[in-house]
């Protein structure tokens, strides 16, 4: 569920990974802290908020996130950036809409559906938007 409450889509990309990689204040509205479930205390994981950072946090597991945030969804866009030989999901959407008959191809590109548990992802149908 990590991957739900802190991953998103990037709108920019290259953008987003250099202010990742800037200062602190560049990326202070990338960079968050998650705790992780322990199942006795904590049941379910959650992002620490501003006022949370100033309590006992000793207990509980932490994880840092900065860049992986939009890193790890953006593999839906290029699994080539880890070695797969594949189209990613707005080639693939393309392809599949060119290979219909010409005069059915704009009303497939204006109702295309996104179901499933990876379209809960953080501005995943807008950046899909985009790339169409």
């Amino acid at each position: 569920l990590a991957r739900r409450n802190v991953c998103y889509v990037s709108l920019d990309f290259r953008k987003d990974l250099e202010r990742s990689m800037g200062s602190f204040k560049d990326a202070a509205d990338i960079r968050l802290k998650y705790v992780l479930p322990n199942f006795h205390d904590v049941l379910k994981g959650y992002i620490i908020s501003a006022e949370d950072e100033s309590k006992d946090l000793s207990n509980v597991q932490l994880v840092n996130f900065c860049s992986e945030r939009f890193v790890v969804p953006e593999l839906y866009f290029h699994p080539s950036d880890i070695g797969l030989n594949q189209a990613g999901i707005s080639e693939v959407v393309e392809q599949s809409v060119s290979a219909c008959p010409e005069e059915v191809q704009h009303l497939l590109r204006k109702n295309i559906v996104v179901s499933g548990g990876n379209s809960l992802t953080r501005n995943l149908i807008p950046r899909m938007s985009q790339d169409l």
